[in-house]
């Protein structure tokens, strides 16, 4: 497949208008933010500093990395199939690599945005977080979000379809780390997630001891290799419009 810059960008602006006007896909950031801050009102004071600071962060990541990353791929995909929408683009020269690249960019900025927002908000600073580590983190568990939403909005052929579908994931990817020290095989079952690793981050920066592990980045480069693999083998077998 080749790619076209001018198309790319023209669905890139296409998508950003969408996604900045479509309240059903822009409440999950903003859950995330709210959720932070309200529960930071809540517990800051009844709650250890550098527990409060890593359970806030590690909730309020998760909350915009899956259930943000998922819903903002797999609605508007559904959404288009469902009204046939993609069936203009395909017959415009559109190519599917152009579509998903137009497509994943603006969610992508969004939520890293939200990502490095959630850091003061969770009572931390910049000063203590590992900005590197941090970035490449978070922007590694977005994609694997984005390419997982894709997915189901690939297999899903309306809205409705799409949302029964993206909710077991959700559920999974932000319960299960953040209930992970209500028991130890949970948490043990958390370590090879990649929403795992957020929360791992979150507590590494809160204690001030934030190291990276070679399970780690296996962990994150096989959910994404994997996604990405899920993703173009759907594509091929149903296509855009299927």
């Amino acid at each position: 497949m080749t790619t076209s810059l001018r198309k790319i960008h023209a669905i890139f602006n296409l998508k950003t208008t969408l996604l900045l006007t479509n309240t059903n896909v822009m409440v999950a950031p903003g859950l995330a933010i709210g959720m932070v801050v309200i529960m930071r009102l809540l517990f800051s004071h009844k709650l250890s500093p550098n527990f409060n600071t890593g359970f806030l962060m590690g909730f309020g990541l998760l909350f915009n990395i899956v259930m943000g990353g998922i819903m903002m791929t797999s609605g508007p995909l559904a959404e288009e199939k469902e009204k046939h929408t993609l069936r203009v683009l395909m017959t415009s020269s559109v190519t599917g690599l152009d579509y998903f690249i137009g497509s994943l960019c603006p969610p992508f900025l969004i939520l890293m945005f939200t990502n490095l927002l959630i850091i003061p908000l969770a009572g931390a600073h910049f000063q203590q977080v590992p900005l590197g580590s941090y970035l490449v983190i978070t922007a590694i568990t977005t994609v694997t979000s984005l390419l997982l939403g894709s997915l189901v909005g690939l297999w899903s052929h309306n809205q409705t379809q799409a949302s029964l579908l993206s909710l077991p994931l959700i559920l999974i990817f932000t319960m299960a780390p953040s209930f992970q020290l209500l028991n130890s095989t949970l948490k043990h079952v958390v370590r090879y997630l990649y929403a795992g690793t957020v929360t791992q981050l979150a507590d590494g920066i809160a204690a001030n001891n934030f190291q990276w592990h070679g399970f780690d980045i296996l962990v994150l480069g096989l959910w994404l290799g994997l996604s990405l693999v899920a993703v173009l083998l759907a594509y091929r077998k149903n296509g855009l419009d299927a």
